[in-house]
């Protein structure tokens, strides 16, 4: 259901991982290096 949202939304930046129901248990280092960079690119263009 994402995949059919995602263009239709302004959402940016769209990170894909690979796993299964849920990153938190299947690739939790992966997860956490993707949430960071997500705050670091906020803070960079937001505070």
């Amino acid at each position: 259901m994402v995949v059919l949202a995602e263009p239709n939304l302004p959402c940016r930046p769209v990170i894909t991982l690979p796993s299964d129901h849920s990153p938190f248990f299947s690739m939790p280092d992966r997860l956490a290096a993707a949430l960071i960079r997500i705050a670091e690119d906020f803070a960079r263009h937001w505070v």
